[in-house]
């Protein structure tokens, strides 16, 4: 009877112990998946930032090549202005941390909205999509030498 009552009362503590263990270690569980996620987030809108500069990059060298043909690359008829599309596909594999692994399809998607020929100003917007879907952030950038 004495041995029973010894037995349980051990189990009991040891349930006690792992009972409070647990709920610290939720605690700190629960903290690991916030700052992963502020990771993942920071990731994703440096990358954006530096799929916009890439963009940028592109038109700008494009355009310096191609100073001639401006009111080329945008013109207007009349049914109202086209606009030049362009599209750059950047493929990532993202890895991260708790054997967990992710790959992440960004398209940097480009479009001519402002074409002013006397002026040789143009502005582009950029848009990105993320695994097909629109992502929150985009860019509108003005490319030309005023007064030229």
């Amino acid at each position: 009877m004495k041995k029973g009552i010894i037995t349980i009362s051990v189990a009991l503590i040891i349930l006690i112990i792992s009972s409070i263990s647990v709920l610290f270690l939720s605690g700190i569980m629960r903290e690991i998946f916030q700052t992963e996620q502020r990771i993942t987030e920071s990731i994703e809108n440096s990358y954006s930032r530096l799929l916009i500069l890439s963009g940028t990059n592109i038109w700008q060298y494009f355009l310096s090549i191609n100073a001639a043909y401006w009111d080329y690359i945008r013109t207007a008829d009349d049914t109202g202005p086209t606009a030049l599309n362009t599209e750059i596909s950047f493929n990532t594999a993202i890895n991260f941390g708790f054997q967990r692994s992710s790959t992440t399809n960004y398209t940097l998607s480009s479009l001519t909205v402002f074409h002013e020929g006397a002026q040789k100003l143009m502005s582009v917007r950029f848009n990105i999509i993320k695994n097909g879907q629109p992502y929150p952030y985009s860019a509108v950038v003005d490319f030309g030498w005023p007064g030229f």
